[in-house]
C-alpha cells in the first residue's frame, strides 16, 4: 500500500504505521439516518461513560487482519478526566527465516503527542482534538482531522446499529490536504445508544492524486472492546512522557549551561497565573551568543498555556545590560520603541525601571507628526533591574490579528511585571 503523509490527527498516522491490520475495499456510501444529538453532548456522554471513579479506561483496537507476514497489536489506556491517554501499538514483522517485533509508544497530555518510535527516535506533536469535545484525548477514538489546511464538517446521526448494536453515530465528512494528494473522507464513530461507550470507527474515503490519473476509494473499520482498569494498577507516572523513555532537555537546564553573568528573572518553570491569566508553563529555551562575547549570551524563554503546550502565550527575553545599551546606542531598537505613538506607562517595582508600551503592530508611526490617532493594537513589558535587561512580550500573532489574549493587555503584563523574580 501507498503510504502518503497527511495533515490528521495522529491516530490515523498509527494506523499507516501498524499497516498489516488495516483492510481496503470500495466505498458504499450514503445514510438516510435521522439526525441525532448535537455532537457536543454526544461527545459529553461518550467523556462521562469513559470515566468512572477509581478506574481508568483500557482500549484495544481491532482492525481485522489484512497481512500474514505484518501484524500489529494496539491498545491504549486514558483518564478523560485528567485528558491525558498513553498508546502502545506493536508490531511483528515476519519471513520464512525471522520474525521482528518492534513497538511504538505515544503519550498525550497537554495539547502534546509524545511519540517513542519503532526506530528509539522521540518526537513531539500537537494533538488539536476534536471540535465540540472537551477532552482532546477523544481523537484517540474518534480519529478527527487536524483544523489546520482541512475543510471537514460533523453532525450526529440517530437510530443507527453497528453489528445489531443501537447505537449513535458521529459523523465527519470533508476534504483532507496530502502532501501529493486529497482525500474526501467519510468517517462514522459508533456509539453504543444505552451506554454511550464507543463500539467501532469506520473509516472511508476517495483517494486523488493532485495532478489527477490517480483515484482510489477507501474503507475500513476499527471495533474497540473497553474495560476499565483501577487506576492504583499503573504507575503514578504512567502518563507521563518519561514512562515511555520520551526524554529532552529540560529547558531550566538551558538555562544553567548558557552560563550568564548577568542574573536571570523568570515566572518559574510553573506560573500558577491568576486573575489575568491562564497557568503557564516553560517549553523552551533558545540561547543566542550575542556579536561581541563580553556582552554576554541573550536568551528567550517560552511560556505556553498548560493545558497546551503548543499554545505559545509569552516570550521572555534576557540580555545583559551592557547588551541593551549596546543595542540602543546602534540603533537597533524594538519596533515598540519606534513607534513614536506608542503609549508608555511607568509601573513601580521594587528594583527595576519598568515601562510598559502600548503600541501599533502594523502601523508604526516613525514620526509623531503622522499619528491617526487610531487605538494601539500591541502590548509590550520592559524591566531594567540594572545588570540584566528584559522584555516580555505576549503573542504577536494573536496580537495581530486579535485573537483573545489574556496576556495581551496593560493590567496582564502589571500583574506579570510584579510577579517575574531571580531565578536562584
Amino acid at each position: 500500500m501507498k503510504r502518503r503523509r497527511l495533515q490528521v490527527a495522529g491516530v490515523l498516522l498509527v494506523v499507516i504505521v501498524v499497516a498489516g491490520v488495516m483492510a481496503w475495499v470500495r466505498v458504499r456510501g450514503g445514510s438516510d439516518a435521522p439526525p441525532g444529538p448535537p455532537v457536543a453532548d454526544v461527545y459529553a456522554s461518550v467523556a462521562a461513560a469513559l470515566t468512572r471513579p477509581g478506574m481508568i479506561a483500557h482500549v484495544m483496537f481491532d482492525s481485522g487482519e489484512a497481512d500474514p507476514w505484518i501484524t500489529g497489536r494496539r491498545e491504549a489506556w486514558l483518564d478523560v478526566s485528567a485528558d491525558v491517554a498513553r498508546e502502545r501499538a506493536t508490531t511483528m514483522y515476519r519471513s520464512p527465516s525471522v520474525s521482528t517485533t518492534r513497538e511504538r509508544g505515544v503519550v498525550y497530555r497537554a495539547g502534546a503527542a509524545y511519540t517513542v518510535g519503532e526506530d528509539g527516535k522521540t518526537y513531539k506533536s500537537p494533538i488539536a482534538g476534536c471540535p465540540d469535545a472537551a477532552a482532546r484525548v477523544l481523537a484517540l477514538l474518534a480519529d478527527c482531522p487536524s483544523r489546520s489546511g482541512n475543510t471537514v464538517s460533523t453532525r450526529s446521526e440517530s437510530r443507527r446499529t453497528f453489528h445489531g448494536v443501537g447505537a449513535l453515530a458521529i459523523v465527519t465528512e470533508g476534504k483532507l490536504s496530502g502532501v501529493d494528494s486529497v482525500i474526501e473522507i467519510h468517517n462514522r464513530l459508533f456509539v453504543d445508544a444505552a451506554s454511550y461507550l464507543p463500539l467501532a470507527l469506520e473509516r472511508s474515503g476517495t483517494d486523488r492524486y493532485a495532478l489527477g490519473g490517480y483515484e482510489r476509494d477507501l474503507h475500513g473499520v476499527t471495533r474497540y472492546t473497553i474495560d476499565f482498569v483501577p487506576r492504583g494498577s499503573v504507575p503514578s507516572d504512567f502518563f507521563e512522557p518519561l514512562a515511555i523513555g520520551y526524554t529532552s532537555p529540560e529547558p531550566s537546564s538551558v538555562i544553567d549551561k548558557a552560563g550568564a553573568a548577568f542574573p536571570i528573572f523568570w515566572l518559574g518553570a510553573n506560573y500558577p497565573g491568576g486573575s489575568t491569566g491562564p497557568p503557564l508553563t516553560l517549553v523552551d529555551v533558545s540561547v543566542a551568543e550575542p556579536s561581541q562575547p563580553q556582552l554576554g549570551p541573550e536568551l528567550q524563554l517560552y511560556y505556553s498555556r498548560a493545558d497546551d503546550v503548543f499554545a505559545q502565550v509569552l516570550v521572555v527575553s534576557e540580555m545583559s545590560a551592557a547588551n541593551a545599551r549596546f543595542f540602543t546606542e546602534t540603533g537597533s531598537i524594538p519596533d515598540w520603541r519606534r513607534d513614536a505613538c506608542a503609549r508608555r506607562t511607568e509601573v513601580p517595582v521594587a528594583g527595576a525601571h519598568v515601562t510598559i508600551f502600548e503600541w501599533h503592530i502594523d502601523d508604526i508611526a516613525y514620526d509623531a507628526s503622522r499619528c491617526t490617532g487610531s487605538p494601539p493594537d500591541g502590548v509590550a513589558l520592559e524591566l531594567d533591574f540594572g545588570d540584566t535587561f528584559v522584555t516580555v512580550l505576549p503573542s504577536l500573532p494573536s496580537q495581530r490579528v486579535r485573537l483573545p489574549d489574556a496576556y495581551g493587555s496593560v493590567d496582564a503584563l502589571r500583574a506579570l511585571a510584579a510577579a517575574l523574580y531571580r531565578r536562584e
